[in-house]
């Protein structure tokens, strides 16, 4: 709780808290609602089945809290629970790097090359609440006037090959890109690419231009809806180190970068209720 408190104070844009158990529950309790999420706070508790609270207790002498108490302080304080280091790590990665980052979006659109991910992404944006709804007229429009070859689907995933995606430089995607952020400023655009499907056929360098020439675009443009892009790598040593020199460039100006859709997902979706949160408590402010 002391941490809470320096924290909340510094420039940092997030609090991450790892908790096994909290030895006064009230005061940690006014800490998080004084915060009133002004400044998310993410927490990831041990101890939350009875073995994991005997683990707790062998490590801090104390069983951690009651599992009912804990979803109600985190439903009344606007905090973000989440259930693994790794998911931790993707929510302090996305709030931290984007300015925009808080902002809510119960709508996505995604695009990339995948194919069958692209259909299982859609799974797993529904299960957080996200909808991957049909494209707007419009925006329909405009993407079939850039007149993408076969085997392009403008549908919402907007399915590409990865063959497409890099010609003309990387303007194809940029192309693509520039329609959905100028046509739609609510959806978030989860942008997903397998590298490995990239580096089969392609130099690394291409796809490096590529993902320049989109990031540049999106640098320039005022869309207050999430932005995220997602490198999926299959583990070859080449591609990792494509997939870190990626990742560098686009955290560099303020791009969340994840392994996963599903992390995407799942940030967006704990950022959509920390909207609504804040939402709430402003209009009972005025009251």
């Amino acid at each position: 709780a002391g941490i809470l408190a320096c924290r909340s104070r510094n420039k940092g844009k997030v609090i991450g808290l790892y908790l096994e158990m909290v030895r006064n529950g009230r005061h940690f309790f006014e800490l998080l609602s004084h915060n009133k999420a002004i400044k998310p706070v993410i927490i990831l508790r041990g101890g939350k089945t009875a073995q994991g609270q005997r683990a707790a207790a062998s490590h801090t002498g104390s069983l951690a809290d009651d599992n009912l108490l804990w979803s109600a302080v985190i439903r009344q304080t606007g905090a973000i629970e989440v259930e693994s280091l790794d998911s931790m790590m993707a929510h302090l990665m996305a709030i931290q790097t984007a300015d925009i980052a808080s902002n809510g979006a119960s709508h996505a659109i995604i695009f990339g090359n995948g194919g069958g991910t692209s259909v299982i992404a859609t799974d797993q944006f529904s299960s957080h609440g996200i909808e991957v709804p049909t494209l707007a007229k419009d925006l329909y429009r405009v993407l079939e006037k850039l007149e993408l070859p076969n085997g392009a689907s403008i549908s919402n995933p907007i399915d590409v090959p990865a063959n497409i995606l890099v010609r003309d430089n990387g303007h194809q995607a940029q192309r693509i890109i520039n329609s959905v952020r100028n046509q739609n400023r609510s959806a978030a655009l989860v942008v997903h690419l397998n590298l490995a499907v990239f580096s089969g056929y392609q130099q690394p360098s291409m796809i490096v231009e590529m993902v320049d020439t989109a990031l540049q675009s999106e640098t320039k443009r005022d869309n207050p809806a999430p932005f995220h892009l997602v490198l999926r790598s299959d583990g070859d040593e080449e591609t990792e180190t494509l997939k870190r020199l990626l990742r560098s460039k686009a955290i560099a100006v303020g791009i969340p970068v994840f392994d996963e859709l599903k992390e995407s997902a799942h940030v967006l979706s704990s950022l959509n209720r920390l909207a609504l949160y804040r939402h709430r408590h402003a209009r009972q402010a005025q009251n």
